[in-house]
């Protein structure tokens, strides 16, 4: 127990000294048959702390705990984008959409294609409206989520930030 609180407490200071938290890796074991439908398709990209995996279904897909999800369609549909807690993306512009998932609402790829998301981790994140420092954002607290974002921001975001918001 007392290795674990100094463990804690340097990560803590490390963290608090502008040191980067370690990434989580791509690791799909949550989702398992039970709770993904049959229909649902997932492939994963990348590696370190823009690591991402897209899934695709007809009908709401959960989001696992401990990861980010982003959703093209309301109710947590289509296709969802997630990443496992502590990454981010850049440019929504730099991933592409699954054949047959309609990504046509402004940039390329999941670029202004957000309708829903959850952020089922315990770090406050936001989506940026753009990829450039600065823009206006919205705010994603830990274990919360919204099943459609209001007119006024849907078919938006552009990058994905845990720092700065």
């Amino acid at each position: 127990m007392r290795a674990f609180k100094i463990f804690l407490a340097a990560t803590a200071l490390a963290f608090t000294m502008g040191a980067t938290p370690a990434t989580a890796s791509v690791d799909e074991s949550s989702l398992t048959e039970a709770t993904m439908a049959s229909s649902a398709s997932t492939t994963c990209h990348g590696s370190g702390p823009t690591a991402y995996c897209i899934t695709t279904a007809p009908e709401g897909i959960p989001c696992p705990s401990g990861w980010i999800c982003l959703y093209t369609e309301s109710a947590w549909r289509e296709m969802q984008v997630r990443w496992p807690a502590g990454n981010y993306h850049p440019d929504f512009g730099l991933i592409p959409c699954p054949a047959g998932v309609p990504c046509n609402n402004g940039g390329p790829g999941f670029d202004d294609e957000m309708s829903s998301w959850r952020n089922n981790t315990d770090i406050f994140y936001c989506v940026d409206s753009d990829p450039r420092p600065g823009s206006p954002t919205i705010n994603m607290p830990p274990r919360t989520g919204s099943a459609y974002i209001d007119d006024s921001w849907n078919d938006w975001g552009s990058a994905l930030s845990s720092s700065g918001c």
